[in-house]
Order: structure tokens, then sequence, then C-alpha cells
């Protein structure tokens, strides 16, 4: 698992994860309806402090893959199509 995230944007994602996760486990306790969104919440929180701690983000390295392997395409395409000519 390689570091795909600066140590800038692993504080941001720490510093958000841990308010989102108080925030929601504070209206989690005061109030007694909604509370699945509450939950849905403090999981993506929690999720968020984890991609911080471990500096991985897979949606960013699915999206890094995708696009490598789109511009890998593009210039197979590119190349197939200008030796036809």
């Amino acid at each position: 698992m390689q570091k795909n995230i600066s140590t800038a944007n692993a504080i941001v994602r720490i510093t958000c994860g841990l308010v989102g996760l108080v925030w929601s486990m504070n209206y989690l306790n005061r109030h007694r309806v909604n509370r699945l969104l509450y939950l849905f919440i403090a999981g993506m929180s929690v999720m968020k402090i984890a991609e911080g701690i471990a500096r991985f983000c897979p949606c960013r390295a699915l999206y890094n893959k995708i696009r490598s392997s789109f511009s890998k395409d593009m210039a197979l395409s590119f190349s197939t199509s200008s030796s036809h000519e």
C-alpha cells in the first residue's frame, strides 16, 4: 500500500474526521430521531481519520488507476490510428 496523500492533506483529513465524529456523537446522545444519519456521518468521519493516519485514500488510488489506464488507451488509439495513414 503506497502513500498517496500528502502530510498536509492527512492532517486536514484527521482534523475534519475528528470534528465530524465529535459532532455526530454529540447529536446521537442528544437527539433520538434520525439516528441512522448520525451513524452514517460518524462512520464516514472514522473512515477519514483512518485515511489520514494511513495516508492512503482508496478513492484516489482508484481514480489514479483509471486515469492511467485511460491515458494508455488514448495513447494506444492515437498510435494505431496514425500508423494506418
